[in-house]
This record gives structure tokens, C-alpha cells and sequence, in this order.
């Protein structure tokens, strides 16, 4: 069964305060009342998501968060491409060698650089 999701833009900086006011409290509480028992929110540990003030107002309203790791592997591909290619190039230096990073790109110019899916 697909879940229905919703998408809020806001203007100027969100802040803990806005994401309970402006978010949370008119948009989340609601539709989480009208799903029902077996709602979930789900975000994604932004620091803002997980700020003690959204916590507890969550916990107080009744809400369900859905566990996640502190940095899923996952959640953020171009993560995977910027650690493949430091590991690549670090292993293109010796230790003591001369090698400039300015040398390194002609070197891996013929690498996969697509995100794995």
C-alpha cells in the first residue's frame, strides 16, 4: 500500500519553534488524527527533526517516529560518490611520494562515476 505524502516550502529560516508551529502542529497532528493508530512519521534526523522541543511535542500529541540511524548509508548518494572517490585517490598517493593532487584526475578520468542503485 502506497502512503500519501505531503510537501511544505516555507520562507525565511526554519527554526524548532516554525517546524512545531507552522508544520507540526496545523499540518502533521491533523493528518495523523485522520490516518489513524497506525501512522508513522518518518523524516529524516535533521538536526531540526530531532531537537528535544519536537521530541516532546511529538511524544505529547501521540505521534510515531520511525527509528533511523544517524547517518543511513542510503539516505544521501552523493555521499557514496564523494567517499569512493577520496579512497581512490588516496590510494593513487605513497606515502613519501611526490604525487600533486593537481596529477590525480587524468588518472581516474575513466571511472564509473554513476550512483549504484
Amino acid at each position: 500500500m502506497a502512503s500519501p505524502t505531503c510537501t511544505v516550502s516555507m520562507n525565511g529560516t526554519l527554526t524548532f519553534q516554525r517546524y512545531r508551529d507552522e508544520i507540526l502542529r496545523p499540518i502533521v497532528v491533523p493528518y495523523a488524527a485522520a490516518f489513524g493508530d497506525e501512522f508513522i512519521l518518518m523524516d529524516d534526523n535533521a538536526r531540526l527533526h530531532c531537537a528535544r522541543l519536537v521530541d516532546n511535542f511529538l511524544v505529547d500529541e501521540g505521534i510515531l517516529r520511525m527509528d533511523w540511524p544517524e547517518n543511513p548509508p542510503d539516505m544521501n548518494s552523493i555521499e557514496h560518490v564523494c567517499t569512493s572517490r577520496e579512497k581512490s585517490y588516496r590510494s593513487l598517493i605513497t606515502p613519501g611520494s611526490n604525487s600533486a593532487v593537481g596529477e590525480l584526475p587524468s588518472t581516474v578520468v575513466g571511472e564509473n562515476t554513476s550512483p549504484q542503485h
